[in-house]
């Protein structure tokens, strides 16, 4: 190998490698669009939350390192947030933003995937974790007025009934 064709590796190296140090930190969450006959599952996170006190969303948590988006959201369903077991369908749609300054995680580029999910066990026993306050089942037209509902994922519900 020529000098200059090391030089050309080492600059290769050294771009590749300032360009991932741009690139913003990515915060990954999934959530479960789940119906239960003509209606779906929303949880009020709790008053006491830094990220969207009080919001109704539906269920579902950030994917952490080394896991798959398919075995994150039935953790974070089944173990984390609702207690019901599921099994993820058909991917629906996707908002993103870059979250501001006084965010948990300033700067991060923030992808929130929404997932069509069955019920596995169709009972209404919801077991709500600390992080909520509540839970209701609701028709479009329901979470259409509720108040302080996810603006994402009622775009998300609207995108599903469509």
């Amino acid at each position: 190998m020529t000098l200059v064709a090391i030089f050309d590796k080492i600059s290769f190296i050294l771009r590749k490698e300032e360009a991932m140090s741009e690139r913003p930190n990515t915060l990954t969450v999934v959530r479960a669009i789940i119906r239960n006959g003509c209606k779906f599952l929303l949880l009020k996170r709790s008053s006491q939350d830094r990220h969207a006190p009080g919001a109704w969303e539906l269920p579902g948590g950030k994917v952490d390192p080394g896991d798959l988006i398919q075995s994150a959201l039935p953790r974070e369903v089944e173990e984390e947030e609702a207690g019901i077991k599921i099994k993820t369908h058909t991917w629906m749609t996707y908002y993103n933003e870059i979250l501001g300054p006084d965010s948990r995680y300033p700067n991060f580029l923030y992808i929130v995937l929404y997932i069509e999910c069955w019920m596995l066990d169709h009972n209404d026993n919801v077991k709500i974790s600390n992080e909520h306050e509540e839970f209701c089942w609701v028709s479009l037209k329901e979470a259409r007025v509720l108040e302080n509902i996810s603006q994402p994922c009622l775009e998300a519900l609207e995108l599903y009934c469509k």
